[in-house]
């Protein structure tokens, strides 16, 4: 989403250093990597909640030396018995996502969402849920229920070794520098502040935004526009590596396909994007910058290929994930936790 030397910040002057093959995450790895993050799950006359919980030291044990795990065998094929299995790992669940984009499960089992519904020809870039937001969930799972006809993959990240694969100038300035996500709730483009946050009274929404350490800009014709800073690195809580823990590639307009990105700038005539992102001073993230960020996050991913009923248990701090392009319908579920 931003740009690379002074102009207009938004100006689409770098569009070519990200490839479509890049942005559409053709660029990959795809070779089925379970033999190396799967476990077969064994189950015999086993519920499959009893076998993860005689299995939770295995699984853990896999997530925090790996950051991830694929469960294969339990048959999980509803979100209620999704949630019922998962429920068993004793981690503390969370039953509702709050104001991220994400809709309750077909048949309303609490705390199981259906994953973000997003066009198919186009991939979901890398990013650690929730990390622009005040409290991230610890852990993700995810269930699939159908898998897609064909591709549709999950490439995990290890955002340690993300890390380590940026050029030492833009590692540093996402270190030293921060985030700045910046929302604006543009008519047309977004949802309302007011629905945003469930009330039309402006102190309750200033009051909660305090609280928060999000700042405030009301527009002169009634819009809101807000600014979230972040950490770009963090130490993670058990490993003490530095990790790449952000959304910088679902905000910045370079994450655009170029069509979309001067569209956009054309309707808004000079607003702000409905969604960006800059450095927490303030200062443009260089469209060479996020282009550099998705390669390093390429060169480092590893894929699997879906089997219905197939159950991922990931560490949200640790890894990030994507998803790719795919054909025929695809139906997944995923659930969050605070620890």
């Amino acid at each position: 989403m931003l740009q690379s030397v002074a102009l207009n910040p938004h100006q689409a002057t770098a569009d070519a250093l990200m490839t479509k093959a890049e942005r559409d995450l053709i660029d990959i790895d795809t070779i089925d990597r379970f033999a190396d993050y799967g476990i077969m799950a064994q189950r015999g006359s086993t519920d499959a909640g009893d076998w993860m919980e005689q299995h939770r030291a295995e699984v853990l044990n896999r997530v925090a030396s790996q950051g991830w795990c694929v469960v294969r065998g339990l048959d999980l094929h509803d979100a209620r018995s999704f949630r019922h299995c998962i429920a068993r790992l004793g981690l503390p669940l969370v039953d509702d996502y709050g104001d991220l984009p994400m809709l309750p499960s077909d048949d309303g089992t609490t705390g199981v969402f259906n994953v973000t519904k997003y066009p198919a020809k186009n991939a979901i870039l890398f990013h650690h849920e929730g990390s622009h937001t005040p409290t991230p969930p610890r852990h993700i799972f995810f269930q699939c229920t159908l898998p897609a006809q064909e591709d549709g993959e999950t490439p995990m990240v290890d955002a340690a070794k993300m890390l380590a694969e940026l050029p030492a100038e833009i590692r540093r300035d996402f270190e030293t520098r921060g985030l700045l996500y910046r929302r604006s709730f543009v008519e047309g483009f977004d949802v309302t502040w007011q629905t945003f946050f469930r009330t039309d009274v402006r102190e309750e929404v200033e009051a909660r935004c305090a609280h928060d350490g999000v700042t405030v800009h009301w527009q002169s014709d009634g819009s809101l526009e807000i600014e979230t800073p972040r950490s770009a690195v963090i130490r993670h809580p058990d490993s003490g590596r530095e990790v790449f823990f952000n959304q910088v590639l679902l905000h910045h307009p370079a994450c655009l396909e170029p069509a979309v990105r001067s569209g956009l700038k054309g309707l808004l005539k000079g607003r702000s994007l409905p969604r960006d992102v800059y450095f927490g001073d303030g200062g443009v993230i260089p469209d060479e910058s996020i282009a550099e960020v998705l390669r390093a996050h390429l060169r480092v991913a590893a894929c699997f290929k879906w089997q219905a009923g197939d159950v991922v248990v990931a560490d949200n701090y640790a890894t990030s994930h994507a998803r790719r392009t795919y054909k025929g319908p695809r139906q997944h579920h995923v659930i969050l936790s605070r620890a």
